[in-house]
């Protein structure tokens, strides 16, 4: 409890912020916050698009495979063919 008053007591101080802000340590760790973000984001979003393909081929090979054996798996990858032959008809896939 008085950890969190004392940080909010600092916190509250547009001077203290100021003051913090104008230093180079803090200025670096914008700038390195930043640039970390950028990275992420503009790789993010090339990442996911590959992610989405590979999954895809994934879910398409296992639904293509033979089934295998009786049981479970067989009708787990039967009911997966049938479902991917109707989102594909639909054009969702």
């Amino acid at each position: 409890m008085p950890l969190r008053r004392l940080l909010g007591l600092i916190l509250n101080n547009a001077q203290l912020i100021e003051q913090l802000s104008e230093t180079k340590l803090m200025r670096r760790a914008a700038q390195i916050t930043v640039g970390l973000y950028t990275r992420l984001t503009a790789g993010g979003i090339s990442s996911a698009n590959q992610m989405e393909s590979k999954v895809k081929k994934k879910i398409t090979d296992f639904a293509d495979a033979p089934p295998q054996g009786s049981g479970f798996f067989a009708s787990f990858r039967e009911e997966l063919a049938k479902e991917q032959a109707k989102m594909k008809r639909d054009g969702k896939l």
